[in-house]
């Protein structure tokens, strides 16, 4: 609150300043706590090892309360004396506080007697718990064993009694019935039961005498059928049209598309009504080219595939992976396809069914389920390094700045995809995807830009949309951005208590001035590259799950060395097209990996070297398949590139050259040849 100016606890004041109190340091603690009053609102940080540990909210009501004259806070702390049981608060002590146990129940002994206590600890020093006298507890107990004793010998009286009652009142009706039984199977089909008892018995023997005149009735229907053959086979040749006819209404009411094609690779008459739906209403008699097509169905392996299916040349299950598996069709449906080979008697296919089956709304509940668990991932990554999204927050504005004071200059395809593409990577840091697809599909228009025009309206739909996004992200959560307005971003330090005690032994010992700006500057403004880095290790480990090339683990050298992390923070928004590019490019697949003779997991390492005090060297290597040479020249050749300048020796920094790059297809992280050479501009102009 604005007009508050003190918080007042143990006679002790603390100036709030002009927003509200930051932080407090509490006696005897490791861990760093931060208090911020929201409205009414006290919300405490718990912070260990540079990193959020926990977080409460607490109702400012709930605890203060206010001398409206002075307008002075109190935490107010109610502790009731009444009934306190010391030798029990003892006991806990020494048997559960000191074993530092987490959960459970436990006898223990008070001054009034004993009791069984629950406890559960809540935190590193606090403990929940809730104790009741054993004698309150246990009560009844011995009353209810007593009360079972004595049921149990009841319960064992009436089974002797009820037992010698059955064995007297059923022998005899039983082995009369097994009697009949044996003599009707033995063919005296005219035999029944005789038992006329009112109990179970008499019903089973009523039930034997129905069952044996069924079938007695069979028998001379059997004897009927065999006389008049022909009307049963018209009978039975009818009823299989109305199973069929139900068979058919079934298949119509599933959600699956069913149809038939033949040899002639000829749709066969009989389909399903969903079949019609996705592929139009008049099947009969297509080929089978006209009907499966569209957006992943390449025709040539179609035709491959129902080429070689009758002939049987190659085995129908290796034949499969030919035969298309998914496409979207023009209304934007997704269809996943499913086949299954008829064989004749002789075991020779004569139809295949193709089973298609609409994916579309699973498709789209899943995206959302997806999209669910990045907002979450997004929330956690930014928590975890609040200081290096703050800088990326900081350097994109100061992107756009600069570009938007020379907008009347030229403006090139490599520099403006330069920017789009690292804004992409960094927010994919942070798993801040709806973002990155958008610069992803901004990317397609800058490539296809054809003047100056047309790049300055697709710098300014960058600009426009990452405002956009990012506003959105610092209205919804304004802690993550430290403030609703994410372009007003400030960066900060945390130290821990440890930090400042050591900073201060060694500023004691200093003999000059000098010494103590070293001090300061190496110990408080400086940074371990192993917390700078700790962001670009997150996405290089995670995408390389998503490409399908895990990896165990990314060996970091030389993490302790101290940076400055202004500079640093930048690098890592560059540095994480080189940790992609040797996921994408260099790491094998595990199952190449396992027939190269190595391990199943590729190992990427980033090792970290400060020569002289003006220059670090950072390496990255894995332990893939290296650069493909002559596949780069391959692709420099096609897309036209002077080749002039390149020999058998530098031929490998054609990885360089905007706009060139290998991979087979383009996705959201590779395949635009931009990474690698914002990289080399970046260190150049650096």
């Amino acid at each position: 609150h604005p007009e508050i100016k003190y918080y007042k606890s143990n006679n002790r004041s603390f100036e709030w300043g002009d927003q509200a109190l930051q932080s407090l340091f509490l006696k005897d603690r490791a861990e760093e706590f931060e208090f911020n009053l929201k409205r009414e609102l006290l919300i405490i940080s718990r912070m260990k090892n540079g990193r959020l540990s926990y977080r409460a909210i607490i109702d400012i009501k709930s605890i203060l309360v206010t001398d409206n004259d002075s307008k002075v806070f109190y935490l107010t702390s109610t502790e009731s004396t009444k009934g306190h049981d010391k030798k029990l608060e003892q006991s806990f002590r020494n048997t559960i506080y000191k074993a530092k146990l987490q959960s459970g129940v436990k006898e223990l002994v008070g001054d009034t007697g004993s009791y069984l206590v629950a406890y559960n600890k809540i935190s590193s020093d606090a403990y929940l718990i809730n104790a009741i006298p054993k004698d309150v507890a246990l009560i009844g107990v011995n009353d209810l064993k007593l009360k079972s004793l004595l049921y149990l010998l009841g319960l064992v009286s009436l089974a002797s009694i009820f037992s010698i009652l059955i064995a007297n009142y059923f022998t005899t009706p039983i082995e009369e019935l097994i009697e009949s039984a044996t003599l009707f199977g033995n063919g005296n089909f005219l035999i029944r039961a005789k038992i006329f008892h009112n109990n179970e018995l008499g019903k089973l023997s009523s039930v034997f005498n129905t069952m044996a005149e069924k079938i007695s009735t069979l028998i001379a229907e059997v004897d009927s059928y065999s006389k008049h053959l022909e009307e049963l086979v018209a009978e039975k040749t009818a009823s299989l049209k109305r199973a069929l006819s139900l068979q058919k209404a079934m298949i119509n009411s599933l959600d699956q598309g069913f149809f038939l094609v033949n040899e002639k690779q000829k749709i066969l008459g009989e389909f399903s009504n969903s079949a019609k739906l996705f592929f139009g209403p008049d099947l009969e008699g297509k080929s089978i080219d006209n009907v499966i097509k569209g957006e992943g169905v390449e025709p040539q392996f179609l035709k491959t595939f129902f080429d070689n299916l009758f002939l049987e040349t190659i085995p129908f299950e290796s034949l499969l992976d030919l035969a298309p598996k998914q496409f979207n069709t023009n209304d934007h449906r997704t269809i996943v396809l499913d086949y299954e080979p008829i064989r004749n008697s002789s075991e020779k296919i004569v139809v295949v069914v193709v089973i298609s089956t609409d994916i579309t709304e699973k498709l789209k509940i899943e995206k959302e389920n997806e999209r669910q668990r990045n907002h979450v991932k997004m929330i956690l990554k930014i928590l975890n390094g609040q200081y290096q999204f703050t800088r990326l927050l900081q350097e994109t504005k100061a992107s756009f700045d600069e570009f938007l004071k020379h907008e009347d200059d030229n403006l090139t395809h490599d520099h403006l995809l330069r920017l789009a593409h690292s804004l992409k990577g960094n927010f994919g840091i942070y798993y801040i995807i709806d973002l990155v697809h958008l610069i992803h599909e901004i990317e397609k228009k800058i490539i296809l830009a054809k003047d100056p025009l047309e790049l300055m309206e697709c710098f300014h739909t960058l600009v426009s949309t990452v405002d956009s996004e990012l506003s959105a992200l610092a209205l919804e959560y304004p802690f993550l951005t430290n403030g609703s307005d994410w372009k007003q971003t400030n960066t900060y330090f945390t130290y821990e208590e440890s930090q400042i005690k050591d900073v201060i032994e060694s500023i004691s010992k200093a003999r000059n001035i000098a010494e103590v700006k070293e001090i300061l500057n190496y110990q408080l403004l400086k940074l371990p590259i192993k917390t700078l880095f700790a962001s670009l290790i997150d996405d290089c480990i995670e995408h390389a799950d998503r490409v399908g090339k895990p990896m165990l683990q990314l060996d970091l050298f030389g993490g302790d060395l101290r940076v400055d992390p202004t500079f640093c923070s930048i690098l890592v928004q560059h540095l994480i097209h080189l940790t992609r590019n040797s996921v994408d490019h260099g790491l094998e697949f595990p199952t190449e990996r396992l027939s190269l003779g190595k391990k199943e997991n590729g190992l990427i390492s980033i090792s970290v070297l400060k020569p002289n005090e003006q220059h670090v060297v950072i390496s990255i290597k894995d332990d893939g398949r290296g650069i493909n040479v002559e596949r780069l020249i391959e692709k420099a050749q096609e897309a036209g590139i002077d080749m002039s300048r390149f020999n058998e020796e530098n031929a490998w920094e054609l990885i360089f050259e905007p706009g060139l790059s290998t991979a087979s297809e383009e996705s959201l992280t590779s395949g635009r040849g931009i990474g690698m050479f914002d990289v080399q501009k970046f260190i150049r102009d650096s």
